[in-house]
């Protein structure tokens, strides 16, 4: 009897053996496979193919694969090897991984299948006839499948296609291509010798810091590595932080390399990621988000983690890895260089730059720009309460109206108003679902949570004691558009946000206004200041700089400065020089002081040295559990009882435990959450020793487990 150990795709620890049937072919690791599980049925991934029922398994309960949906495995040796590793260092169930890694492959549902010669199929593929129903149309795959009778319907759709009964109709490009228009530019001496360290590492694993301010030429120095790699028949992929990033670098990817640039993000529709998984390996350059790194590109050179610093390649649901290490895990087995560029390095790999393991590259200077501006202080202790926009600021807006310029102003907040208060009696609307504040969004005229979707009508009265007088608090982006509107009207103005630029038409229709002038100002969350480059853009406001700074996180400080130094860098990169206006009540911040352009590098050293003698990461490795649960006593009774076993370790495996207590953030999506910290000062035992006790945890099915391994949101 042959036999497969799966790794089914759900949060369960455990691999699975099933009996393999002879109709489904020869059994190979590394395929995809539909097994029963419970009262219904599961994807899931062979780990092994084996002759032997494991101790205590009676053969009459094994219960039999039912579909097949690959005929050769997902991935190679050594990517299967780096996902393994992946697996054990975040401590994630096996089948999570392998779901979360094949997600692509998923697209292949909606591939476009043709059957020429429908009467003529041979006598195994008469199940196929079904689908079709006597046309000769193309139908997508999913469709085919669901139409064809048989449990075992992908593999004999896969056989057909094999041998020409099916054929295949490709799709278009997902990417829409621009002539080739652009040569490369003529580098620096510095950027130069940074291109020159890169590509003397060949066909090895080295991993460099280019580490260069805003403005610096590091997008070039990246194409260039690339356009070396191109000519000799191999591939680059390219990781952005965010879907805002990709029309950037497929603007200038394309206008490259044209035809040869694929791109991978969330937001392209099942057919358009079957169209870039079905040319894999025809392109030459691969730019996508952080799912893009699971793509089994077949001829990978050199992997760019663009502004690695940025917290949105921290993935913080299912399995919670970080792209940027996961992509120096891929880069060392592969045996490939891998780039990661920041105007802000994350403490993480500059701690592994100034110890050597990584190489430091240095962009200290714009290229044919001037100097970075010095930023003004605001303080609005000075201005009334609900001043929105300072005078100081309102008159800079004007001048730079005036001269046919262009602003950028920064809000790192959604909506009109982060609350809405009842003038009588003080309540402000709160989630029922989660422990925050109903976010005010008036152009819909609705109440929204930022956390888990909620939303609702805004009531003409008090939800407490139906008084009518409702005040809005603080403010958002739409708060300062509607403001901007009213002082500017012969001037164009659009926010830049979640909200507005919902999907990839919206936000490169946004993008391309503004490039071409028709917009004079954009209003905008972090979206904004990542990587996009505006020539013409002379003034940069931050309209509260106080946001985000005292956050009970130790990153808090860290992130405040790198996103601070990202918006101030959107300025003055063209011919004109710029000015940066932060508007703030802690005008005497210790951060504030640190934002003179030019001292990034000691900003970081003296971060770098504090984390050391605090005992934080990145000198310390902390593993947080969050035991989630409908009720509060089950989410604490099981947060304890893992905590009383983890004190008893905590001697022996020399690591500190914090805990159990309340998230900062309570309650989310109507679960109560609480808390474990788990810290390792030298970086020694954890993670690797607590998967056992994982393993063996049992929190019962009222409470979830999420470990977060290298937590970088303590919320």
């Amino acid at each position: 009897m042959m036999l497969v150990n799966v790794a089914v795709f759900a949060p369960l620890r455990d691999v699975f053996t099933y009996r393999w049937p002879e109709h489904l072919g020869e059994p190979v690791a590394g395929i995809r496979v539909r097994v029963p599980l419970g009262r219904g049925t599961r994807l899931g991934l062979v780990r092994s193919v084996t002759d032997t029922l494991p101790l205590g398994l009676d053969k009459e309960r094994v219960l039999e694969v039912i579909d097949r949906l690959d005929c050769a495995p997902c991935y190679d040796e050594r990517r299967t090897r780096w996902l393994e590793r992946l697996q054990r260092y975040y401590l994630a169930p096996e089948g999570e991984v392998w779901e979360m890694a094949l997600s692509w492959a998923l697209s292949r549902d909606a591939a476009l299948l043709e059957c020429p010669r429908l009467e003529r199929l041979p006598k195994q593929f008469k199940p196929l006839e079904a689908a079709w129903h006597g046309h000769r149309r193309a139908l997508k795959r999913e469709t085919v499948i669901a139409r064809v009778e048989v449990p075992h319907a992908n593999w004999l759709l896969d056989q057909a296609l094999r041998l020409g009964v099916i054929e295949l109709r490709r799709g278009g490009s997902a990417v829409k291509v621009q002539p080739i228009r652009e040569a490369p530019h003529a580098l620096t001496a510095r950027q130069a010798g940074a291109l020159q360290a890169i590509m003397a590492a060949g066909e090895t694993f080295a991993p460099f810091l280019l580490f260069g301010c805003t403005g610096s030429g590091k997008t070039e120095v990246y194409l260039q590595a690339a356009s070396r790699w191109i000519e000799q028949g191999r591939q680059v992929l390219v990781l952005v932080p965010e879907i805002g990033l990709t029309p950037m670098w497929l603007q200038r990817v394309c206008s490259r390399f044209g035809s040869s640039v694929g791109v991978w993000h969330s937001g392209l529709s099942q057919r358009e990621k079957w169209s870039m998984i079905s040319r894999l390996d025809e392109i030459d350059v691969l730019v996508g988000t952080r799912s893009a790194l699971f793509l089994p590109l077949p001829r990978l050179a050199m992997i760019v983690v663009d502004e690695e610093h940025d917290a949105s390649f921290k993935q913080q649901e299912g399995v919670r890895y970080s792209a940027r290490d996961a992509a120096v895990l891929l880069a060392q087995e592969l045996g490939i260089p891998i780039v990661l560029g920041s105007a802000t390095p994350s403490l993480e790999s500059w701690r592994l730059a100034k110890e050597g393991q990584y190489r430091l590259l240095k962009l200290p200077e714009r290229i044919a720009a001037p100097a970075p501006p010095e930023p003004e202080i605001i303080d609005l202790r000075s201005c009334d309460q609900e001043v929105l926009i300072s005078p100081q600021l309102a008159e800079a807006m004007q001048k730079v109206l005036d001269q046919g310029e262009q602003m950028i102003l920064f809000l790192n907040r959604r909506g009109f108003a982060p609350a809405l208060q009842c003038c009588s009696c003080g309540h402000i609307a709160e989630c029922p679902h989660c422990s925050m504040r109903l976010t005010l969004h008036r152009r819909v005229s609705r109440l929204r949570c930022h956390f888990c979707n909620y939303a609702r009508k805004v009531t003409p009265a008090c939800d407490a004691c139906g008084e009518s007088e409702l005040l809005p608090l603080g403010e958002g982006t739409e708060r300062i558009e509607d403001w901007l509107s009213e002082r500017f009207p012969a001037y164009r103005f659009a926010r830049f946000d979640r909200d507005s630029v919902r999907s990839m038409p919206a936000l490169q229709e946004v993008l391309q206004e503004f490039s071409k002038g028709r917009i004079h100002g954009l209003i905008g969350t972090q979206m904004l200041v990542k990587g996009h480059h505006f020539p013409n853009v002379t003034l940069v406001g931050v309209l509260n700089a106080d946001l985000g700074m005292g956050l009970p996180d130790f990153r808090a400080g860290e992130r405040w400065w790198q996103q601070m130094v990202q918006v101030m860098g959107r300025c003055g990169r063209g011919e004109q020089a710029g000015r940066v206006l932060i508007q703030t009540r802690m005008p005497d911040a210790v951060w504030l002081k640190r934002l003179c352009p030019g001292r990034e590098q000691r900003v970081l050293d003296d971060e770098l040295q504090l984390r050391r003698a605090l005992g934080f990461p990145p000198y310390a490795r902390w593993v947080r559990l969050v035991f989630s649960s409908r009720r509060h006593a089950s989410a604490w009774g099981v947060a304890e009882s893992m905590g009383e076993i983890l004190r008893k370790q905590s001697k022996q495996w020399d690591v500190d435990l914090v805990g159990p207590m309340n998230c900062p953030i309570e309650r989310l999506a109507g679960c109560f959450r609480v808390e474990l910290m788990v810290r390792d000062g030298h970086r020694q035992s954890l993670p690797w020793k607590l998967a056992p006790l994982l393993e063996h945890l049992d929190a019962g099915p009222a409470v979830r487990v999420q470990v977060d391994v290298d937590p970088y949101d303590l919320m």
